[in-house]
């Protein structure tokens, strides 16, 4: 009958919810939670508690979107963000922004500190990154040293991550610092907490310069840079003590003599 619809056995001028006209017919919406259907899989409205997300409906809208619960749809959160509760309530952001005043930026701002620990930026952050040298830096002469752990403490590390930036605030006296990257070597003014956990900052002597040398160096994190620190360096001889000459000391009976460079070195 023209201007008629055949649904469940019956002619009808308009198909009922939950139903979709195909041809002559009308076809019930695949979806089981959907009341208002364009076609297979194209749910265009949910029954209460369901959401409508992607044609489907779903009772979670998962990561990236939120739910609006008055028009039962998802809806998608701020650019950059994972977790929000609304168009302009994100609570957590990708890896690449921050979280400010619930949206994700790239960059915080001038004077704002981003904490890379939980993505977000804060009006204060921490001190300036502090440091120790641990120990006295032994080098044999002429050779090398890594820059490690045994040497190089900082403080609150966990407080920082791993974004922490050594620089040479005063060049080693004795020697010169250089990294290793790549079978390569380079002599530079700075270099990064992970060079130091890779294992690929050196100290190297200078055998034609004094054994007892040193050197400073700050740390920086963002804005933020320690007060200079110096490290104490002693060159010591890596082989044996040996006996130049082997000349007879001539002693008169009873009276001393004295061994001096011409007879011995070391």
């Amino acid at each position: 009958m023209e201007g008629y619809f055949l649904q469940q056995g019956a002619c009808v001028e308009h198909c009922l919810p939950a139903f979709y006209r195909e041809s002559e017919t009308c076809k019930r919406c695949d979806d089981d939670n959907c009341l208002q259907c364009d076609g297979p899989g194209k749910c265009v409205r949910c029954q209460a508690p369901f959401l409508l997300l992607d044609s489907q409906c779903v009772l979670s809208c998962g990561k990236r979107y939120y739910g609006d619960h008055g028009g039962q749809i998802c809806l998608a959160c701020p650019e950059g963000c994972l977790e929000c509760d609304n168009s302009t309530g994100c609570r957590v952001c990708n890896s690449t922004t921050f979280l400010q005043e619930g949206l994700c930026v790239a960059d915080c701002g001038r004077g704002v500190y981003h904490d890379p620990r939980n993505r977000q930026c804060k009006s204060s952050g921490p001190l300036a990154p502090g440091f120790n040298a641990k120990s006295l830096l032994l080098v044999g002469i002429g050779g090398l040293k890594l820059l490690d752990g045994s040497l190089l403490e900082v403080e609150n590390l966990e407080s920082y991550g791993e974004d922490l930036l050594f620089r040479v605030a005063a060049l080693p006296t004795n020697g010169r610092l250089v990294v290793l990257a790549e079978g390569k070597e380079r002599e530079q003014d700075h270099f990064s907490w992970e060079d130091v956990k890779e294992e690929r900052v050196f100290f190297i002597h200078d055998k034609m310069k004094s054994r007892n040398g040193q050197f400073f160096l700050t740390l920086s994190y963002q804005e933020f840079t320690s007060e200079p620190v110096m490290f104490t360096v002693r060159a010591f001889s890596t082989q044996p003590p040996y006996v130049l000459k082997n000349e007879v000391l001539v002693v008169s009976k009873g009276d001393a003599g004295t061994i001096t460079s011409p007879f011995s070195q070391d």
